[in-house]
Parts: structure tokens; sequence; C-alpha cells
């Protein structure tokens, strides 16, 4: 039983001939009853009554006739809705990621995204840390997430997009405010402002700074690196934050970027099960995030990473 078998046997019965449907369709009469025939074998009993002047179905026949009728509305009404989020007409793209990743990396790319699909649902699910965004897009019926790229997670595909050194972040008048860079070994005896992931003994951070000899003893623990700048613009200790967001917050006063020298870069980028499975949509939305990490990437210590 086929789709086409069961849009011909449709017409026959409300043509009431097959010669009619046969002339509409561009066949014969003989390759039309074939089709009807073949419905017919496979449910085993007689769909039309055979008269004279025409056809009309069998009680078993209505019966194949109704479901069929419903079948290929409900198909259509799929193919259109497929096609609606095809052409971004319909559909959503569920993203989660950090406040802070919206402020610094998106907020053009939604504004883009928002004028290009006006019909669809931009669903943004806020985690303060990677591993939270790793946890909720295996959990969750995610598209997409946002994140620190470099903590292997079964199930997910991850895609470095942006590279960005690190940088201390000190108030304007410590100092350290004169200097451009700085060795990773000078940061013992800083007070510092800490995320509660990034100064994890088991991050990477954590890691790299205890082969120089430094642990970070925080005395503020925040969720952001938003909120670790204001700390440090109140003078309450230094951070270390990606130069890509050390430049809005030099530009906005009050703070100044060293440079640390002899810390891997962290990478940033996109998580999801399988990109190849993506909706168009999602796709799209993607590149035009993509578009404005390519911007960000010709910042100081920043690089731009194309696929």
């Amino acid at each position: 039983m086929n789709l086409e078998d069961l849009r011909v046997f449709v017409a026959v019965c409300e043509a009431g001939t097959l010669s009619a449907v046969g002339r509409e369709l561009g066949c014969t009469q003989p390759a039309v009853a074939q089709r009807v025939t073949r419905l017919e074998r496979e449910v085993g009993v007689a769909l039309l009554d055979r008269r004279p002047r025409g056809v009309v179905p069998t009680p078993a026949g209505e019966i194949m006739r109704r479901a069929a009728v419903d079948a290929i509305g409900l198909l259509r009404g799929a193919m259109r809705e497929l096609d609606a989020l095809r052409t971004g007409r319909a559909g959503s793209v569920r993203l989660c990621t950090g406040p802070t990743t919206v402020q610094h990396f998106m907020q053009r790319s939604i504004v883009a995204f928002r004028r290009r699909y006006p019909e669809v649902s931009l669903d943004l699910w806020p985690r303060s840390s990677t591993r939270g965004c790793l946890e909720e897009l295996t959990r969750q019926p995610l598209d997409l997430a946002f994140v620190t790229v470099g903590i292997p997670w079964s199930g997910v595909e991850q895609r470095a997009v942006l590279e960005a050194s690190h940088v201390l972040l000190v108030r304007e008048d410590h100092r350290l405010a004169r200097r451009k860079t700085i060795r990773a070994g000078e940061l013992r005896d800083l007070s510092f402002i800490g995320l509660r992931s990034y100064i994890s003994p088991a991050s990477q951070l954590a890691r790299e700074l205890a082969e120089h000899g430094v642990v970070i003893r925080a005395t503020t623990v925040v969720e952001d690196w938003d909120t670790a700048a204001m700390m440090v613009g109140l003078g309450l200790g230094e951070a270390i934050v990606p130069s890509v967001h050390a430049s809005s917050f030099v530009r906005g006063g009050k703070v100044h970027a060293v440079r640390i020298r002899g810390l891997q870069p962290m990478r940033f980028g996109w998580a999801a099960r399988r990109f190849a499975d993506l909706a168009p949509v999602s796709k799209d939305f993607v590149a035009l995030v993509d578009q404005s990490l390519a911007r960000l990437g010709e910042l100081p210590g920043c690089r731009y990473l194309p696929t």
C-alpha cells in the first residue's frame, strides 16, 4: 500500500468512474484499475462495487475512503508544517548558555535573528557553568548550548569558534595597573574574585596555575564574569577573565586588563547532540552568532576559529 494508490482510490470514489480519473491523471483506465486492485489484494476485501455506469465504494471501501482522506489530509498538514520549519516561518531554537554569553557574544545576532524569523520562538535556558549547560543539553529537549569547549561529555558534539587568552583584571589604581603583561607565576598573594566553577581545583585554570606555584584563594566567589568585574571595580580584589570579556569591562572604566603569559587560551563554542541533525533555522542562528564572533576575534588576545 502506498500513498499514490490511496490518492487514486479516493479520486475514483469521488469521480465514480475509473476512466475519468485516468483522463485527469493522464494515464489509462487499466492503470487506474490496477492500483485499486492492488489495494483490494492487500486488504483482502472488495473496495469498489463495479456497476454498468461506474463504480461506488463497498462498505469496506467507504471505510478505506474515509481513512485515506484523513491520512492524506494529515500528511499534507505535516508537509506544510515541515515546509514552515524549513523556511523559518515556524519552529523554535532552544539554547542553553549563561547570561554573560548573551550579553557579550549574542546581542546583535539575536536582534538579527528576530528580524529574519519573527515567527520562530527563541527559547533561552540560562545556566552559569559549562557543566550545567551540557547537563541540560543531554536531559532537556534543547537544540544547542554555548559553552567553554573542552569538557568531554558523552553524547554531545562540541565545536570551538572563538579562542581568548586570560587577563588579570585590576582596578585602575592597583599597583599592577600600569603593566601590559604579567607572568602566571607572578599571580601569588592576590585577593581573587573567583567564579564558582572557574576556581575549582579540577578546572583547567586551577591546574595550570598550580604548575606555576599559584593557588587561587578566592576572597569572594561569584557566578559570572560581569559580577567579578564589578567587584574588581569596587576594589574588592582581582579577577582572571577571558580577554574577550575584558575588552567590555575596560571600556566601562574603573578597571584595567593585564595579559597573563604562560596560560593556555580558553575556547568558546557550540555544543549539540549532533550538529548534522539541527533544523535549518537552528543552523542559521549559529551562522549569525558566528559572524559576530568573527568580529570579536579581531580583539587583542582573541582569535576566531572558522570551521
